[in-house]
């Protein structure tokens, strides 16, 4: 399990996580991860500025377009694994900035590992050390080359679970 570190979200949610990472695993693998985009479905809320919801909607959309289709919201650092599931996806991790979060879920598509989006609370900290443009671009960049690595064979995917 990880979460970021300015405590955006509630840790007390993970007892929603865990009790979808339990409804949702497929021989002991799973990937739960908080949403701030199920709202509809439940009674948390998510507090953030309308900039950043924009932007949200913009990089949700690359997102999409680039292959990780069906989860709404990729970057909430509110994510569970399974062991099994760790095992597989992180000794094939590539990328070390904001948009390994993606990286994990193309690994989890890969490996047949379900995501289970779980609406979480949610709200904005200030003082944080991203900059949305320069970060925005960067995240932009990043997803291309991580895409385009795997799509060339620069970059293998190892079947096997690492111990």
């Amino acid at each position: 399990m990880f979460c970021d570190a300015d405590g955006a979200t509630r840790f007390s949610d993970i007892d929603a996580l865990l009790a979808q990472a339990k409804k949702s695993a497929i021989e002991g693998r799973v990937v739960a991860i908080g949403s701030r985009n199920n709202q509809a479905l439940s009674d948390t809320v998510v507090e953030r500025s309308h900039v950043r919801a924009f932007l949200q909607w913009g990089f949700h959309t690359y997102v999409t377009i680039l292959g990780v289709r069906g989860v709404r919201d990729t970057q909430c650092g509110f994510k569970l694994f399974s062991r099994e599931a760790a095992r597989r996806i992180f000794p094939n991790m590539h990328v070390e900035r904001f948009i390994f979060d993606v990286e994990i879920l193309l690994l989890a598509r890969y490996h047949h590992i379900p995501v289970v989006e779980v609406p979480v609370n949610w709200h904005e900290v200030a003082g944080s050390k991203m900059s949305i443009v320069r970060d925005s671009i960067q995240m932009a960049l990043d997803l291309l080359a991580v895409r385009l690595n795997y799509m060339l064979g620069n970059w293998k995917v190892s079947q096997t679970a690492k111990d």
